[in-house]
């Protein structure tokens, strides 16, 4: 319990938007793998 949440702020920060991108990432390949499929 040393400051979780107030010292390490942009340690915490940059994890949740690597995570954030790489799910946006994710879902933009499924999303274009499944349009290729509907549309063959």
């Amino acid at each position: 319990m040393f400051h979780a949440y107030g010292l390490p702020t942009s340690l915490s920060i940059s994890p949740h938007v690597i995570s954030v991108l790489l799910l946006c990432i994710v879902v933009l390949f499924a999303l274009r793998a499944g349009y290729e499929v509907y549309i063959l």
